[in-house]
């Protein structure tokens, strides 16, 4: 018969190697009709030993096999499959909140899902995965591809915003919190109604309130005081609350200050709010709650023109309340007003309110005859 003529790794034309019986790189030897091959030569040089066929060297030639076997120098064992690198998952500590991954490491490529779990009254914040300093997308369904390091998530929580239900407001006049003059700034009783101004429609640099701003009203029982000022007024309203020393004044610190002087400060923006209306007026609204919540008090010293040389035009000033009205302290007795007797031109207080006396006749602070 003819010698043998056999063929590797026939995956395509390129790769085939076939061995001839002359052949001096695969074929070790050929003595007494017993053809050794060199396996491990073919799987050096080409990573891989497929054997396709074995034929007769020449066309229309027959071989007639007698025996074929394998050998090896070691016992063989099939190349077992190599287990992929994994890399670890670490969930960096949290509060208010917990993010657990689906496993706790993965390959390269691997997706990683992530379960985030606020806590009550909480909302997550921000997401991120990091392998050092690479950051890892992360998508909108909390999972990852794993990348060939390990990885830090991180999360952070934050409180879930409620909108306030809106607060139905009750509205009094201004008088209703009566200015008077008082023992103690902070902590002081009523001793006598204050010499006070109060003017709507007219141009005045001192509206209302004390102009020394050592008296002040009790406000700490209202919401807001809102104060309206007349379309084209050279000056807005200067609002000063809560001076808790003798000549106490305000000053870029708000932690260092013994006065509430609305707008001089950026600080005490937080306190006030401006509306414009419709006729061209400006609503300034004092947020008395709010002033209450930080200091834990609300005393109104006085209503006042920006600067010296201004003038305001306040047409409204009133108070807004939640529930019943607030109940403002006042003196037992007001100096220099006898009941029954002739009652001199001024202002004074009765029944709850100013009452402005002029040539004998009683008005109230809108200029109505009182009878």
């Amino acid at each position: 018969s003819d010698a043998p003529r056999l063929f590797f790794n026939a995956k395509s034309q390129s790769d085939r190697i076939s061995v001839l019986p002359n052949d001096e790189k695969y074929l070790i030897s050929k003595e007494e009709g017993v053809y050794v091959y060199d396996l491990a030569a073919i799987k050096a040089d080409a990573g891989y030993v497929h054997l396709n066929s074995i034929k007769a060297s020449a066309w229309n030639t027959q071989i007639n096999v007698a025996e074929m076997k394998l050998a090896t120098v070691e016992p063989y064992k099939p190349e077992a499959e190599v287990e992929p690198a994994t890399y670890a998952i670490t969930i960096a500590a949290t509060e208010n909140g917990t993010v657990a991954a689906d496993v706790e490491e993965a390959a390269e490529g691997d997706k990683v899902t992530l379960t985030i779990t606020p806590a009550e009254g909480y909302e997550l914040d921000q997401l991120s995965v990091a392998a050092g300093e690479t950051v890892v997308e992360v998508a909108e369904d909390n999972t990852f591809t794993m990348p060939a390091a390990e990885v830090t998530v991180t999360a952070t929580f934050k409180a879930v915003s409620v909108e306030p239900e809106p607060v139905e407001l009750t509205y009094t006049d201004l008088t209703a919190a009566m200015f008077f003059q008082w023992s103690d700034f902070t902590d002081g009783e009523a001793q006598a109604k204050a010499d006070c101004e109060y003017v709507l429609n007219e141009e005045t640099g001192q509206p209302y309130g004390d102009p020394s701003v050592n008296n002040y009203a009790d406000l700490t029982g209202y919401s807001t005081l809102e104060i309206t000022v007349a379309a084209g007024a050279a000056a807005q309203p200067r609002i000063l609350f809560n001076r808790t020393i003798s000549e106490g004044q305000d000053n870029e610190a708000e932690e260092s200050s013994n006065l509430i002087d609305m707008p001089k400060f950026a600080w005490s923006e937080k306190y006030q709010s401006v509306k414009e209306n419709e006729d061209g007026s400006k609503t300034y609204i004092i947020d008395i709650a709010q002033i209450v919540a930080d200091k834990g008090f609300a005393h109104l010293q006085a209503i006042k023109a920006l600067g010296w040389g201004n003038t305001t035009i306040v047409t409204d000033m009133k108070l807004g309340y939640v529930g019943e009205q607030p109940v403002t302290p006042i003196p037992t007795a007001i100096e220099g007003v006898a009941e029954g007797a002739a009652v001199k031109d001024g202002k004074y207080f009765e029944n709850g309110q100013i009452v402005i006396v002029k040539n004998g006749v009683k008005y109230n602070v809108a200029g109505q005859i009182i009878d």
